[in-house]
């Protein structure tokens, strides 16, 4: 942030144009956020924010000897909202936001113990969501890389758990209700991954796709 903004841009009265250094930042943010980008902490720290109301009163500014306007390209805390990792996930880590799930129930079932859910368990208010911006739907791909990756947890012979099995008839569903729409390339795309990926038999234990009998 304060890379891409160090300087404030001046049009002097001779027709000169300089770029002149801040030397003070006005920020409108919440104490802590730098220490944000690991789990545990990060995980304690939104769930005292989300339950706040974030409202900007002014503008964040940067003052230099010099300058047209003192108003900043982009305020700090937006700009830490999209190019921070800040945000704790189901996976234990922090990640950005276009790469976290919203934490909805059914994506948080479905996808919680595979993909980065926002790692909250209460509803977050419709002013944070659009705020955070978070990832709101599962795709055809993300659907595949959960049943892929629940294959590729599973060891040598065990049998697919109550919970993996519910999870897996979610997925179908979902996969169900898509096909009527799916594009020449998305049925590609399932074409290609049934033949390098398993689905699980009657036995519950996951087989190669191509040696599974209807």
């Amino acid at each position: 942030f304060f890379d891409e903004n160090r300087t404030q841009k001046y049009n002097s009265y001779g027709g000169g144009v300089y770029h002149n250094p801040i030397t003070k930042y006005r920020l409108t943010t919440y104490s802590l956020l730098e220490f944000s980008t690991g789990h545990e902490f990060s995980k304690l720290f939104w769930e005292r924010v989300v339950k706040t109301n974030f409202k900007r009163g002014t503008e964040d500014t940067g003052i230099a000897n010099w300058q047209n306007t003192t108003s900043l390209q982009v305020n700090f805390f937006n700009w830490c909202l999209k190019n921070a990792p800040i945000f704790p996930t189901t996976l234990n880590n922090c990640e950005l936001a276009s790469e976290v799930f919203l934490n909805d129930k059914e994506t948080m079932d479905v996808a919680g113990k595979f993909l980065p859910v926002f790692d909250y368990t209460e509803p977050l208010s419709e002013d944070w969501k659009k705020l955070l911006g978070f990832k709101k739907q599962l795709t055809l791909e993300d659907y595949l890389s959960i049943i892929e990756k629940m294959a590729d947890q599973m060891e040598e012979g065990e049998l697919l758990s109550k919970a993996d099995q519910k999870r897996l008839g979610q997925i179908y569903n979902k996969l169900e209700t898509m096909t009527p729409d799916l594009s020449a390339d998305h049925k590609e795309l399932i074409s290609t991954w049934a033949e390098e990926n398993r689905l699980p038999a009657t036995n519950l234990k996951f087989e190669p796709i191509a040696q599974l009998k209807l």
